[in-house]
């Protein structure tokens, strides 16, 4: 009788429209990318998903109104890295683990840019440069708690190269600003955050820390066809969509689902292009895995810099 009571709930669910409790501030990446994937997401769940902003406090806030919902399925969570980072850091003890995870949406790899007049025109130019000056060529990043700061770290590892790592408190935008204005060398942060001026002709991108070439990129090479190989797992930013623990499996397969489906839909697919987010569809074990491997990458590297 259970068994038939948990079947018949899942055929009826979602009988009524899902809230996504977005924890960042309308129009920045997280918010546009939430947005999108749960407009695809309701072709396969047939009702609405009402998206409601919840900034501050670093998407905290947002995130332990997302854990302390009804487990039911009818709210949601859009979290992106600092779900990674927030116990790691002593901001709150939260993880992905205080979630039932639906799927990952989005993952942006770093991109190591330089100035469009520099003298390094390639990533082996800038490998060499660094290896000949221990500690000289400046990257620009995130804060320390940040994610393109983790991933300059990895770079360092990964590269093997001492390199001189500014962290801008202003974060990405800081660093972009910086690079412009010729205060460092390069940056190390997403492909979206520098994709206007690589349009305008004011930077150039040498490579990418992902697996893949980049669509809007496809002459930048990997890290990987750089030489540049590692065991760490990918850093960067994400997005997952999650649910509060406990929510009955079966509709927990139907929202994993429907977000696995909306992660590879065209149309999503075609504002991930436009707006140069990178594309990473995961669901299920594939996406706790993923999460798995990045909380512990972040928790290494963060402990590292105390």
């Amino acid at each position: 009788m259970i068994v038939a009571a948990q079947s018949a709930s899942a055929q009826s669910f979602p009988e009524h429209e899902i809230t996504m409790i977005i924890p960042f501030a309308a129009g920045g990446g997280t918010d546009q990318a939430a947005r999108r994937a749960s407009m695809a997401a309701e072709d396969g769940l047939g009702v609405s998903i009402v998206p409601e902003n919840r900034p501050g406090g670093g998407s905290i806030p947002g995130m332990m109104e997302a854990m302390r919902s009804a487990p039911d399925g009818y709210t949601l969570v859009t979290a992106a890295t600092p779900i990674a980072t927030a116990q790691h850091l002593g901001i709150a003890d939260l993880s992905h683990e205080d979630f039932d995870v639906v799927g990952l949406i989005n993952f942006d790899p770093p991109v190591i840019t330089v100035a469009a007049d520099s003298e390094l025109q390639t990533i082996e130019d800038y490998v060499e440069r660094a290896k000949n000056n221990p500690g000289q060529l400046t990257i620009g990043t995130t804060p320390p708690q940040g994610a393109w700061h983790v991933a300059a770290r990895v770079f360092e590892e990964q590269s093997g190269l001492d390199l001189n790592i500014v962290p801008f408190p202003g974060g990405a935008a800081e660093a972009v600003t910086s690079l412009l204005g010729d205060h460092v060398e390069s940056v190390g942060v997403s492909l979206g955050e520098v994709y206007s001026h690589l349009n305008a002709g004011t930077v150039r991108v040498l490579a990418v820390g992902s697996s893949e070439r980049m669509a809007q990129i496809p002459d930048v090479p990997t890290y990987d066809e750089a030489g540049i190989t590692t065991d760490f797992p990918p850093v960067g930013a994400f997005r997952v969509v999650l649910a509060p623990k406990g929510l009955p499996s079966e509709e927990l397969e139907i929202l994993r689902d429907a977000f696995f489906a909306a992660a590879q839909d065209e149309e999503y697919m075609d504002f991930l292009d436009e707006f140069a987010f990178g594309h990473m569809a995961l669901a299920g074990d594939d996406a706790i895995a993923f999460l798995d491997e990045q909380f512990e990458l972040f928790g290494e590297i963060l402990a590292s810099n105390e």
